[in-house]
């Protein structure tokens, strides 16, 4: 099976589960970070990302992946090149780079593990 992505070429190379830096959103002030938490928040609900990714939202039988320690795995610029080339079944949603960060950003924000 093939997946055609738009975008930059040669950016789905992404190793999976490796360790980033202890807090990956810590370059961004809080007044960016808070905006930019909100704007992903929206998209996040608009592309009904929750219907996958959470256990209380997901149709009877869908195979939940949970999106828990991902700010472990993940730094901003990994988590926008996956939305290029995302794993099956995740869809390829058209975004632009603003709304990758966006959403990459409330993602970090909302999976940050308590020592953050």
């Amino acid at each position: 099976i093939w997946r055609v992505a738009y975008g930059e070429s040669g950016s789905g190379n992404i190793q999976l589960g490796v360790a980033t830096p202890s807090d990956p959103l810590a370059g961004i002030n809080a007044s960016d970070r808070s905006g930019l938490v909100a704007e992903g928040a929206a998209l996040y609900e608009t592309h009904r990302c929750a219907t996958c990714h959470d256990a209380t939202q997901a149709a009877p039988g869908v195979a939940v992946k949970t999106l828990a320690t991902l700010d472990q795995r993940f730094d901003i610029a990994k988590l926008e090149a996956l939305f290029n080339t995302p794993p099956p079944p995740m869809p390829i949603f058209s975004l632009s780079a603003e709304d990758k960060r966006a959403l990459s950003v409330y993602l970090l924000d909302m999976t940050a593990t308590p020592s953050h």
